[in-house]
């Protein structure tokens, strides 16, 4: 993928941040309906990943890039959950479910990538890719004594997103025709 001018690049990061966060916003909207966007960090991870209990990613690949979507929580958000593995399985469910969100928006974009199956981490490890990916950016959003935060790390499309110029972000629900 071709090395964009830096203000074409830097539009695209916000445009695919805003894709995350509002992904995110809408599928926590009913579990935590106070959960608000803490900060963006680009370029690395959480400085305390330890105190997010719960962890999976989703690896994704095709035509419009390659990496994978983390999602860390505490405990807080799956309490109702109960054992281990239950939890492990719904924090597995919910980053499936957002990345299908945020592939759903990226073909907005004419960027298509294909989702892998969910792997659960006991331990937030995210395993990262290369030491410096053209794209890594995370999310931290709060609800109380409650926390997550999304990661993406890896490789998008980003010329085509910044040509695509200002395109509305459709909720989930809505038809889109083509």
């Amino acid at each position: 993928m071709a090395e964009l001018a830096g203000n074409d690049s830097e539009v695209a990061r916000s445009v695919i941040d805003e894709l995350i966060r509002s992904a995110t916003l809408e599928l926590f909207r009913t579990e935590a309906p106070a959960l608000t966007p803490a900060r963006v960090r680009r370029g690395s991870l959480p400085e305390a990943t330890e105190r997010f209990g719960l962890g999976a990613r989703v690896r994704f690949s095709g035509a419009g890039g390659s990496g994978f979507l983390a999602l860390g929580c505490s405990a807080h958000f799956s309490a109702g959950a109960g054992a281990e593995m239950a939890n492990l399985a719904w924090v597995a469910e919910r980053v499936e479910a957002l990345g299908h969100r945020i592939e759903k928006r990226l073909r907005q974009f004419g960027v298509a990538v294909r989702l892998e199956t969910p792997e659960p981490l006991s331990v937030f490890e995210p395993e990262l890719g290369s030491a410096t990916p053209p794209f890594r950016t995370t999310h931290l959003f709060g609800a109380g004594n409650a926390e997550l935060f999304v990661h993406l790390d890896g490789q998008l499309d980003i010329e085509r997103i910044a040509s695509a110029g200002e395109v509305p972000l459709r909720d989930e629900g809505d038809i889109i025709f083509f």
